[in-house]
């Protein structure tokens, strides 16, 4: 969706903020914004929305076996989560790169978002990966 949390501020989208933040992080750094732009790395990013089987809450059960199944998914394309983050959904952060596994705030879909240091193909794979796990978990 193109926004950006910050969650030290609050946990929602706010534009203001970020605007705010970035116009900190000209002032500190004594660069324009352009320059600051080139020292961000591009990567790979894929993300797909699927609609739910039913339109239930995620709960800590849920979460739970999502995680259970994932890193499975994850082990058999040779990934290892390096973390988990359940703010906001399941996000699994793995040796090069992260997914993003959450049931959308405002319709009855799941989104997949990911995002991968090596290429697109691998960000693809490991969405494909996720959407057959989430039909293997009769969410989707």
């Amino acid at each position: 969706s193109g926004t950006y949390i910050w969650p030290s501020t609050h946990l929602g989208p706010d534009a203001i903020v970020t605007i705010a933040k970035v116009l900190r992080m000209i002032v500190e750094k004594g660069k324009p914004l352009k320059d600051l732009l080139k020292e961000i790395p591009e990567y790979p990013f894929c993300a797909t929305k699927y609609p739910l089987k039913k339109d239930i809450p995620f709960t800590e059960d849920i979460n739970k076996k999502i995680i259970e199944e994932m890193t499975k998914a994850l082990d058999a394309l040779g990934k290892k989560i390096t973390n988990i983050n359940k703010m906001d959904g399941v996000r699994l952060d793995y040796n090069d790169g992260w997914i993003l596994i959450r049931r959308s705030g405002t319709s009855p879909y799941l989104r997949l978002t990911g995002e991968s240091s090596v290429d697109l193909e691998s960000s693809k794979a490991v969405n494909d990966r996720a959407k057959e796990t989430m039909e293997k978990l009769d969410l989707i």
